[in-house]
């Protein structure tokens, strides 16, 4: 490894160590070709739990350190976290007059940030179509209105026009970056509420690297060996099982096969879904972000909330219907995502990084298209597998109709009435729900000689409960009826001749047809469905 003197961090050191902290002697902050500042190992380090480095109480950027800059004033703002930026924003201005100076000189400026925050727009070409994309003006117009409700919280003596909008989202993106929660070291924190451990922040992530944290409350946080080290050897901390997305939001940059990586599928649902959701005991997250992994591409807490969102008034939770709805949603956001990110992929255009925010960017978008691709091709396998392995119940459309066997009568019907038979042309016509309706229509024409009587039975019971109190929906179809019938009766007697045909079994065929179907999407099309359901199926 080629690494290099680091005078600001050999500074900050010798600051640290005057004010009470501790560095292994046998670790160096140096100056890497591709790794910039890290922390290495000059000499083997053979023991376990050996303290590496020590940040005393003295040097936190934190509450007691808030505290003693605003006093009693800190109430003035809308919460602690937002006094701690401002309060590194006047560690920066008074420069080498703070206490801090030494580690706000290591600390990343505005012209060395990764974070999205801090890209220009050739560098947002390799986000666009991703959730980091969308997100990234929603951070600042967050912080901004976080700058504009509290820069009148600082006390008069303070030059205001220095703490400007621009220094607030520096000091912001510090604490995402390189933050700890408060909660380790000063007991009574809030949960939300992070601190600053100098030194200490300054080791770079590596997933399952074993480390030791040890905290004494209010008086200092060790980083401890957890296994040998040799000479040269990267020292790393472990930021825990972090995805690319909140890697490159936070902190700025990304892992290549990074094993907890995972796609955040946002759902934009009315208020009364989710609370509706939240009370059948379903894990509902507060921003309806649900994190779709390799591992895990249908999360359970999606999947309900989304049988949640399609079901359909009277219907149980864990119908047939409700629950391949729910997947074809699924299904076609995931798809739609997919398609968004592989078009969008400068990549496709021939385009090279230029640098290591496009760079990274490139690994965060190509990890997420191929986890959406995966999570889309399990979908779709698990649609599969349940439709074959319903029991007593199944899913007709159009086209199953007009190919079936059983129903050849009926085909010949429609060819000699609509032209055609073909279930594509007759989609493409807008004809598609009439005829699904003629057939559930025809099928309780034919009483007990219909293989789906038993279901026709059940649901003319429930239609005509409906009836009996008043939800009456024979108008609705009277102007459809009367534009096919006694037309198609002339036509095709023996398929629409029946004396049964009437308004009424019009409008039962319909409301079957909204209460019992869905849209499925294909790569050649979209398709209306209908569930027969009966009592004995297999859950997924």
């Amino acid at each position: 490894m080629n690494f290099r003197e680091n005078e600001g961090y050999n500074k900050l050191v010798a600051w640290g160590k005057e004010n009470g902290a501790v560095i292994s002697d046998s670790l160096k902050f140096v100056e890497t070709d591709n790794a910039g500042s890290t922390l290495i190992a000059i000499d083997d380090i053979t023991g376990d739990k050996e303290t590496l480095i020590s940040c005393p109480e003295k040097l936190v950027i934190g509450n007691n350190a808030v505290f003693e800059l605003f006093g009693y004033g800190l109430e003035k703002f809308e919460s602690k976290q937002i006094a701690l930026a401002f309060f590194l924003i006047h560690q920066r201005i008074l420069k080498e007059k703070s206490f801090w100076e030494p580690y706000i000189n290591i600390l990343p400026t505005e012209e060395s940030f990764t974070t999205p925050l801090y890209f220009d727009k050739d560098d947002l070409v390799w986000l666009e179509g991703t959730n980091i994309y969308e997100d990234i003006e929603a951070r600042r117009a967050s912080w901004e209105l976080e700058w504009e409700n509290n820069i009148g919280a600082l006390p008069e003596p303070f030059e205001k026009s220095l703490y400007t909008l621009e220094q607030y989202i520096w000091a912001s993106s510090i604490f995402t970056s390189r933050s700890f929660p408060s909660r380790l070291l000063y007991s009574d924190s809030d949960q939300s509420l992070s601190m600053l451990l100098p030194l200490v922040d300054s080791l770079n992530h590596k997933p399952f690297t074993p480390i030791h944290w040890n905290a004494t409350v209010g008086k200092s946080f060790d980083i401890q060996s957890a296994k040998p080290l040799k000479k040269h050897e990267e020292i790393f901390n472990n930021y825990g099982a972090k995805g690319n997305e909140e890697l490159l939001m936070g902190y700025g940059f990304c892992l290549e096969d990074n094993q907890f990586d995972n796609v955040a599928i946002k759902l934009r649902l009315p208020p009364h879904v989710a609370d509706k959701a939240k009370n059948l005991g379903i894990e509902v997250p507060e921003n309806l972000r649900f994190n779709v992994t390799r591992e895990d591409p249908l999360p359970q807490a999606l999947f309900e909330t989304l049988k949640v969102a399609v079901l359909k008034q009277g219907e149980a939770l864990n119908s047939v219907r409700c629950r391949l709805n729910a997947l074809e949603v699924l299904k076609v956001s995931l798809l739609a995502k997919y398609q968004k990110h592989a078009e969008r992929n400068p990549s496709r255009e021939g385009k090279n990084f230029e640098n290591y925010k496009q760079q990274a960017s490139k690994i965060y978008r190509d990890s997420q298209t191929k986890i959406l691709y995966e999570a889309f091709a399990a979908c779709v396998q698990i649609i599969n597998e349940y439709e074959a392995s319903l029991v007593g119940s199944s899913v007709i459309t159009l086209k199953k109709i007009l190919t079936d066997p059983n129903s050849s009568d009926f085909a010949e019907s429609i060819e000699v009435c609509f032209g055609t038979d073909d279930s594509t042309h007759l989609i493409e016509s807008g004809l598609e729900d009439q005829i699904i309706m003629l057939y559930i229509g025809w099928q309780k024409t034919l009483g007990d000689l219909s293989p789906i009587n038993s279901w026709i039975k059940e649901k003319w019971a429930t239609e005509q409960k409906r009836v009996a109190e008043h939800l009456n929906w024979e108008d609705e179809f009277t102007e459809l009826y009367d534009s096919m019938f006694p037309q198609l009766a002339s036509a095709c007697p023996d398929v629409f001749g029946s004396e049964e045909w009437s308004r009424e079994l019009l409008g039962f065929a319909g409301n079957i047809l909204q209460s019992e179907g869905y849209v499925k999407t294909e790569r050649t099309g979209t398709e209306y469905c209908v569930v027969i359901e009966n009592n004995s199926f297999n859950s997924i």
